[in-house]
């Protein structure tokens, strides 16, 4: 998926949902997976970025459990996409920012 300056809606495709992923990602978290295994979750609605602990890159799934609140991942670029509720992707690190919002849209 390429990724543009500014905030891009991720607009997940049926090959890059993973139900394997997804079920090991409990409600309500946003989690990061790499090769299979979990390297991240996390629950807090913020209104700044939260920092990775790590600036996860190659192939990262990001599941996104909660109902009915988006998720802002931001690249090392500084370009953003935003993954709606009940959501997984795959994208191309490094990774260096996530934001929970309560927003139900992207």
């Amino acid at each position: 998926m390429a990724v543009s300056a500014g905030t891009a809606v991720a607009v997940p495709t049926s090959a890059s949902i993973l139900p394997r992923a997804a079920a090991s990602c409990a409600y309500p978290y946003v989690c990061l997976f790499k090769d299979g295994l979990k390297i991240g979750q996390f629950q807090d609605v913020t209104t700044d970025w939260q920092p990775l602990p790590s600036q996860p890159s190659g192939t990262i799934t990001i599941t996104n459990t909660r109902l009915d609140d988006t998720a802002h991942i931001r690249f090392s670029t500084g370009s953003t996409i935003c993954l709606p509720p009940e959501y997984t992707i795959d994208v191309a690190g490094p990774l260096t920012g996530i934001r929970i919002s309560t927003a139900a849209t992207c």
